[in-house]
């Protein structure tokens, strides 16, 4: 099974990533989705989905989470005829799975997915799952600020984020180039933050002067195989929490 990790935002872009994917693609959603037709219309339409679900949204969740079951099969109810007609699903109830996901910290949550077979989808995979798709959150909610473009016209918004996805596809396939170069045991990783740092000095040149060589790619591949960090699985590293604060002049 091939999982294709797209963090979705808002409910609209569900709809449009439909063309992006496969017959054997995963469909992974954070939380905030507490809509009965969202889950009917995805699973109506062979759509495979993993979404992170919270107690405010369905009766079944809260009592998922106080059994201390690590995984249940339930059922999501009937739509209502509004929901139906505005969104193109049936109304027939369905079947989900829900599979709770401890933290290192201790924090606990619960995700909804279609995947109901728990032999050829194991509980235990699906904290690393959901926890794949945070790199590429982060990338555009927080480290690029990306509701900050260059400019207010929507060509430039446009723009700015057909920059950022390059960019980030490009971070992404050298990284996993170098990769292949070394032979890193499971204590460590390529360090993505210096690659990404490095491929912010090259990309410039490559786009706008003239594509990389073969010896010069060789020579960015290895640069980036050489800088590795040490890390643990499972280590939580959460942010401290700095209060926000206000100007005010008098």
């Amino acid at each position: 099974m091939r999982f294709t990790r797209i963090p979705i935002k808002s409910i609209p872009y569900s709809f449009k990533s439909n063309r992006l994917l496969d017959t054997d693609d995963l469909l992974v959603l954070d939380r905030g989705y507490p809509a009965r037709w969202l889950i009917a219309y995805l699973a109506q339409h062979d759509i495979r989905f993993c979404m992170r679900v919270d107690e405010t949204g369905f009766a079944a969740v809260k009592t998922f989470l106080r059994s201390g079951l690590s995984e249940q099969i339930i059922t999501v109810g009937f739509l209502k005829p509004i929901d139906c007609q505005d969104y193109g699903c049936g109304p027939l109830p369905t079947t989900a799975r829900l599979i709770r996901v401890v933290t290192p910290n201790g924090r606990c949550h619960v995700l909804m997915t279609s995947l109901l077979d728990s032999a050829t989808s194991p509980v235990s995979d699906f904290a690393a799952l959901y926890h794949s798709r945070w790199r590429i959150e982060e990338a555009f909610k927080h480290r690029m600020a990306l509701e900050n473009t260059s400019g207010l016209s929507w060509l430039t918004a446009q723009q700015d984020f057909g920059a950022k996805i390059l960019a980030d596809n490009l971070h992404a396939l050298t990284v996993l180039e170098a990769e292949g170069l070394v032979d890193l045991n499971e204590h460590y990783k390529i360090n993505r933050t210096y690659a990404f740092s490095h491929l912010k000095r090259c990309l410039s040149r490559w786009l706008l002067i003239m594509l990389p060589t073969t010896r010069q790619w060789l020579l960015t591949l290895a640069e980036r195989a050489r800088n590795t960090i040490r890390f643990k699985v499972g280590d939580a590293k959460p942010r401290p929490k700095t209060p926000n604060l206000i100007e005010i002049t008098l």
